[in-house]
């Protein structure tokens, strides 16, 4: 195969992979439009964001596998360029982690505070819940 034809087909594969998995990420974004993400990690103290585990300290609900569980979720909001991600050293041993942030498309997500800001939470969660069931 040329090299034409092997990013044709790359380009192919990734987009038959984005369908496959389009009620995947549908599910992701309803539970972090549930959960207050855009909104929490948008009042990161620092400019670089939030890790998953400090995410997870800020939610209502406890849970003690939380971290891990958003660690595994929040890859695919920044592949949806929905946030940003950053790496952070936390100590002197050079140990790092990921660090995340609201991007200007996911500032789009979070909950409306007065009638000036637009809001697609509420628009998203609906069709979400109305259109899962269609089918």
């Amino acid at each position: 195969m040329s090299s034409s034809n092997n990013n044709s087909h790359d380009d192919a594969f990734t987009k038959a992979a984005s369908l496959a998995f389009a009620p995947v990420f549908s599910s992701i974004l309803e539970a972090a439009i549930d959960m207050n993400l855009f909104d929490i990690i948008s009042k990161a103290e620092s400019s670089l964001g939030m890790s998953a585990f400090e995410i997870a300290s800020k939610l209502p609900k406890q849970h003690s596998e939380m971290g891990s569980r958003l660690e595994r979720m929040l890859p695919s909001l920044v592949a949806h360029s929905l946030l940003s991600c950053s790496i952070r050293t936390i100590n002197e041993a050079g140990d790092t982690e990921r660090v995340y942030a609201v991007s200007p498309v996911g500032q789009y997500f979070r909950p409306s505070h007065d009638q000036s800001e637009n809001s697609l939470a509420a628009m998203s969660t609906l069709f979400f819940r109305g259109y899962r069931h269609v089918w």
